[in-house]
């Protein structure tokens, strides 16, 4: 009885890790011009995260990729079972890195995703995926790495079919949401790097997804915004020298 009041304490105590970088995620729709012989506007829905909540104007974090060529941008979020909808703008995008920064007037945040955590990843901590990443080389341009999407997700230990497959690459994963698991394995925990072959077993020509910590997206946004990176600078921080053009 005793073992299953812990192990339901523990799992709650997951799912409220998991949960957290949740709240800042936001719908993000994107219409683009209609591709003949079609005539009306092309429309997706992604994802993407409040990343720094101002008093007139938040911002917004989404790949690039999933912006681009877009007509219009409009975020939608969930708040007390009412969809809320809200104008937004590309501000800033690099295709290298595969960042896009919105600005989003009037959207407030319960809880603006909180990117200053500091590796290595520890079970349990937040994680989310964003942009193009390459463990070899973090910051490369030329990376060919893809990421879905951006979502949010929990690490987790290591499955033994991971394990015994990557036993040099490290004994972590990662848990997406949306009732979707992906076993992800930490390949470098100073940088906070994750990531996974796309099937079992060890071959060459399958191309890596990849997650990544706060610590390498604060990285990756400060070569994007122009700031030398010194190891030390918060993402709240980083957000802070970002000049918005509004």
């Amino acid at each position: 009885m005793e073992n299953q009041e812990d192990e339901d304490t523990a799992s709650k105590a997951v799912h409220s890790s998991d949960m957290r970088p949740r709240k800042s995620v936001v719908t993000v729709i994107v219409a683009k011009l209609p591709s003949p012989p079609a005539t009306k506007p092309e429309m997706y829905f992604v994802s993407g995260f409040i990343i720094k909540d101002g008093p007139t104007t938040s911002l917004v974090l989404t790949c690039q990729h999933l912006v681009k060529g877009a007509v219009s941008v409009p975020i939608r979020r969930m708040v007390a079972g009412v969809v809320q909808e809200y104008a937004a703008k590309v501000i800033k995008s690099h295709a290298g890195t595969d960042i896009a920064l919105l600005s989003v007037p009037g959207l407030r945040s319960e809880r603006p995703l909180a990117l200053n955590l500091t590796p290595p990843g520890q079970v349990n901590e937040p994680v989310v995926t964003i942009g193009y990443c390459n463990p070899e080389g973090l910051l490369d341009e030329t990376s060919v790495i893809m990421l879905a999407a951006t979502l949010p997700g929990c690490i987790g230990e290591a499955a033994d079919l991971i394990e015994s497959c990557m036993k040099e690459a490290g004994k972590r994963i990662i848990c997406l949401p949306c009732g979707v698991t992906l076993e992800l394995v930490l390949l470098d925990c100073v940088r906070g790097v994750i990531g996974t072959s796309c099937k079992t077993g060890i071959d060459d020509s399958v191309p890596v997804t990849l997650a990544v910590s706060s610590n390498t997206i604060r990285e990756v946004l400060n070569v994007f915004a122009g700031i030398p990176f010194d190891g030390l600078a918060t993402m709240e921080e980083v957000l802070s020298r970002l000049v918005l053009v509004v």
